[in-house]
């Protein structure tokens, strides 16, 4: 199992080496809150590199086959997972990609540190976020933090105009952005009331893109466009924009002249037909 690549001495100093690069090069900010912590407050130096590097190595193989690990994120390279590492009574986590030939292999890992307002994604789905309609890198704004758990504002992306708040585990989002642009910020704080009045999911999406639905009410709304009650058409997006989606209902009539149009349909307003059950 190796864990730092490229690790060689010039002039007795260890250069090319991730642990180093990351852990006592970089310029010191909020996002580097665990480099610091090791370099500064736990005692540890550039001279510790090798001695860690074993330590993490031991504790890594440890810990990874008890099991004692959390999966993170699955993609073409392989399966992330974060593994506990203890150093003098410090616990944190630390990154790993667990590769299709079975390598172990450390990440450039970080345990961030979350403040309000930035920009996160969900990692993991768990249970618990899939009974509230959330989905993986759902993207949300973090209200509240501390050390175990976030309070985050999720933005449903396949129903814009509505979202999730949920208190949620750190380790099971990765911040996507530090940066969130001013005026974002300012409409949350001008209006936290109406995205926070309890703790709720997103609401369940029912629908997909070229899914035959009838339209189940006579409405003026409609009825302007040519469509009325009974009318068959086709949702044209995967999405919905507060609660209406883009239905066409254009059709030929028995002289082959078209009729009917593409008009936004409240969801509740059309009813997905059976055969797209199929």
């Amino acid at each position: 199992m190796s864990i730092f690549e490229n690790f060689e001495m010039v002039d007795n100093q260890i250069v090319n080496n991730k642990w180093i690069e990351w852990n006592h090069f970089g310029i010191p900010n909020e996002t580097g809150f665990l480099r610091e912590t090791i370099r500064i407050l736990w005692g540890y130096t550039l001279k510790d590199s090798q001695i860690l590097q074993k330590e993490f190595e031991k504790q890594a193989r440890e810990q990874y086959l008890k099991g004692n690990y959390e999966l993170k994120s699955l993609d073409y390279n392989g399966q992330r997972i974060a593994i506990p590492i203890n150093l003098n009574g410090n616990i944190f986590y630390s990154g790993w990609m667990v590769y299709p030939n079975g390598k172990l292999h450390n990440t450039i890992w970080r345990l961030d540190k979350m403040k309000k307002y930035d920009i996160v994604k969900l990692m993991n789905l768990i249970e618990e976020y899939k009974q509230n309609n959330l989905y993986i890198n759902a993207q949300g704004i973090v209200l509240e933090c501390n050390n175990e758990k976030s309070k985050i504002i999720f933005l449903n992306e396949f129903n814009q105009g509505d979202y999730a708040y949920l208190e949620v585990k750190n380790n099971d989002v990765e911040i996507v952005s530090e940066n969130t642009p001013a005026i974002f910020v300012n409409y949350i704080k001008d209006n936290l009331e109406n995205f926070t009045p309890k703790e709720k999911g997103f609401k369940k999406k029912e629908f997909e893109a070229y899914n035959q639905v009838e339209l189940l009410v006579e409405d003026e709304k409609y009825s302007k466009f040519g469509v009325h009650k009974g009318d068959k058409g086709v949702i044209m997006e995967d999405y919905a924009v507060k609660d209406y989606v883009l239905v066409d209902f254009g059709r030929l009539d028995e002289d082959n002249n078209y009729y009917g149009d593409c008009i936004s349909v409240k969801l509740k307003d059309v009813k997905i037909l059976e055969e797209n059950k199929d």
